[in-house]
């Protein structure tokens, strides 16, 4: 017969072994938030990155052959301070080209709604999480987009402004060839 004692120390397994499942149950809940919070802008199907980083070893060797001196586009180097005296430059470009597409019918809603209806397609070109909120990132992408746009399409009609003539031109087109600086093709 079984003694009290040996039963006591039976019930007391059987507590601490579902007290250890309870939590391993908390612990498998909270990473499956946090996996829900890493991939939410990542498609189901593998996807063949485009837009990389460098990695550390090589950009260590030499980095400013990798870092933008003018001008960022596209995420990656967004928004770093010494980037920040050509967006000026960028928006007035933008708004160039919206004055000229405007006779055509094409308004900055229309470039805003496409990008915004292509977010999630967009964000996974580049091979890490973008941490801009989409609103930022749609607005960060349409200014970029329809800046190298406006550049590619009339970089003649800049001949005599201060900021794109030949002492200038050379840099903002060395940054606009940078792996790490780059917009998707198909925008």
């Amino acid at each position: 017969m079984a003694d009290s004692r040996d039963i006591e120390s039976e019930q007391k397994k059987e507590t601490e072994g579902s007290h250890s499942n309870s939590k391993q149950d908390e612990e498998v809940k909270k990473f499956e938030v946090y996996m829900e919070n890493e991939i939410k802008y990542l498609s189901s199907s593998p996807v063949s990155y485009t837009i990389h980083r460098i990695v550390k070893p090589i950009r260590d060797v030499k980095p400013e052959a990798y870092t933008p001196r003018m001008i960022s586009v596209g995420p990656l180097h967004h928004g770093e301070i010494h980037l920040k005296a050509m967006e000026a430059h960028k928006l007035r470009l933008v708004n160039d080209l919206l004055k000229e597409r405007k006779s055509r019918g094409v308004t900055l809603d229309d470039f805003f709604n496409e990008m915004r209806s292509s977010v999630k397609e967009v964000r996974q070109y580049y091979s890490e999480l973008i941490s801009l909120n989409d609103y930022e990132f749609v607005k960060m992408m349409v200014i970029d987009g329809c800046f190298l746009l406006r550049l590619i399409l009339g970089l003649s009609h800049y001949n005599n402004d201060s900021m794109f003539n030949d002492k200038w031109m050379p840099h903002v087109m060395r940054d606009l060839i940078l792996l790490e600086n780059q917009l998707p093709f198909f925008m």
